[in-house]
């Protein structure tokens, strides 16, 4: 069958309307995807606010770990390592919860600790690069201050400290640990110079010191001018002024 121009024209103009109907749907279909995309990037996407893990590690650009943040059977902690890989600094709470700061050389020794006891007392130990105690600065549970410094044998040789009533003592030790000379203000605010022979008894007083009088035995404490020299058995052989 042969079609007339007429026809052919017909076909043409409905071909056409029909390519630019499918145009039309297919720009609009375009524009609401673009649209439902543009508006699921606007939404703000939920933020996770809690991370669960028991070891967290930080990296520096080589690889290399340099903070480490985790928590043991017992207790947290946060370690700071150098570039050699030694542990420098670490935070931790011990067991029983009480904290302790350990700061460490160059070869992993601690040298430095600040810590809190159990009693709320805190505590600064400073170690020498053998890892012994050397100095020890400490708040008692009182409230009373106290410095402590050890030989290289790790006993006391000299001590520091102010008593809860105000009186203030330093106290120098031998090799044994035993006191032989101590400086103190009485709680009077009088001060004594005091030396003492290996077993403790003192043999020297310098300043006001405690007797007792020989026979009435009475209680008494001498001017802060007096030198008082004792025997071994404690007794007073010298006295001035009397």
């Amino acid at each position: 069958m042969n079609d007339s121009p007429q026809d052919l024209e017909r076909r043409l103009l409905r071909l056409e309307r029909s390519v630019r109907a499918w145009r039309a749907r297919a720009v609009g279909g375009g524009l609401a995807i673009a649209a439902l995309a543009l508006a699921g990037a606007a939404r703000p996407r939920p933020v996770r606010r809690t991370v669960t893990a028991t070891e967290f590690r930080l990296l520096d650009s080589a690889g290399q770990t340099r903070a480490v943040l985790g928590s043991s059977a017992s207790a947290p902690s946060l370690l700071l390592r150098d570039s050699s890989g030694k542990d420098r600094a670490t935070l931790s709470l011990r067991a029983d919860g009480t904290p302790r700061l350990d700061l460490a050389s160059p070869a992993g020794t601690a040298r430095a600790t600040l810590a809190v006891g159990p009693d709320g007392a805190p505590a600064l130990e400073l170690r020498d690069d053998e890892g012994r105690i050397r100095a020890l600065s400490t708040v008692r549970a009182d409230g009373s201050p106290g410095m402590t410094l050890s030989g290289a044998d790790g006993h006391p040789r000299a001590s520091l400290r102010v008593e809860p009533d105000g009186t203030a003592r330093l106290d120098l030790t031998d090799a044994s640990g035993a006191p032989r000379a101590s400086l103190s203000t009485e709680e009077a605010g009088n001060p004594r110079l005091k030396l003492s022979e290996a077993s403790g008894a003192p043999r020297a007083s310098l300043g006001a010191t405690p007797l007792t009088e020989t026979g009435s035995g009475q209680n008494r404490t001498t001017e802060p001018s007096t030198l008082v020299l004792f025997d071994k058995k404690g007794r007073v052989i010298f006295l001035a002024p009397k």
